[in-house]
């Protein structure tokens, strides 16, 4: 073969295989920029792709158990502590109270011991039992104005009156105030058909203040809104509305034979009008 001839046959098979690479580059750069995969490739990679994704929902399931199991701990935990709380919180007010109790108790005696030793007035330490568990307060004490209109200078007549609610009772203290600038105290007087035992009597009629404290020598009484008193006023000038009142914290109505517990549970004031 001439020289000629063998260079041109080299010629054509380097061309050859240049053309070959140049096919191969381009199949797989067209494969990076989203062209198709031959047959077998796309096989063994959906394959790789499920087992993937059966490891990863095998892993997801576990995880899931595991969750509900920590959050069924969880809750069962703050099951008990709310239980536990509440159980702290019941004992808690359980010794709440019994301490009230006893505080009060312990109040009471030391009030009615000082009375005794230092010659307060009795019906304090009396007045103090009202606040003592178990004690009914079932009496009533109320003032009514005989009329509901006075004029100035007349006389204003208010009248006291008690309802035991079937209640034994057998002493009762009074404290009544008033405005000194509408009216004057002129006088009283007590139902002596219950209690005809007067024991002791303040009146201050710059402050307004009239005390009394009576008892029935005749043992217990029971009384159904009944008149036990009856106070005398002088209207001094005219007013829209002239009040009187009892004070409920510095007044007492005593049960019989039950040791010094005040019953006394409401308490009713006068209302009426002085014109000119």
């Amino acid at each position: 073969m001439k020289q000629k001839t063998r260079k041109l046959l080299s010629r054509i098979g380097a061309a050859l295989m240049l053309g070959m690479s140049l096919f191969n580059l381009g199949a797989v750069w067209s494969k990076q920029r989203g062209g198709k995969m031959p047959y077998r490739v796309r096989n063994i990679r959906k394959k790789h792709t499920e087992e993937v994704d059966s490891e990863v929902q095998h892993v997801a399931d576990i995880a899931e158990k595991e969750a509900q199991i920590v959050l069924a701990l969880e809750q069962e935990q703050q099951e008990e502590s709310t239980q536990q709380l509440q159980e702290e919180s019941g004992a808690m007010l359980q010794k709440i109270i019994r301490y009230a109790a006893i505080s009060a108790w312990t109040l009471s005696a030391s009030v009615i011991f000082s009375s005794a030793i230092f010659n307060y007035p009795f019906a304090l330490g009396k007045g103090m039992m009202s606040i003592l568990p178990g004690v009914p307060h079932v009496a009533e004490l109320s003032l009514q104005a005989e009329k509901k209109y006075y004029k100035i200078n007349e006389q204003a007549n208010i009248a006291v009156y008690l309802d035991t609610n079937n209640e034994q009772v057998d002493f009762v203290k009074l404290t009544v105030y008033y405005d000194p600038s509408l009216l004057a105290f002129d006088d009283y007087a007590i139902n002596q058909e219950y209690f005809d035992s007067l024991e002791k009597r303040v009146i201050d009629e710059d402050q307004g203040l009239i005390c009394l404290s009576f008892r029935s020598s005749n043992g217990g009484i029971a009384l159904a809104k009944s008149e036990v008193a009856m106070f005398h006023f002088d209207a001094l000038q005219g007013a829209k509305t002239c009040d009187v009142r009892i004070e409920k914290s510095e007044s007492a109505v005593i049960k019989y034979s039950a040791g010094a517990n005040n019953i006394l549970g409401k308490t009713s004031s006068a209302s009426f009008r002085i014109v000119d």
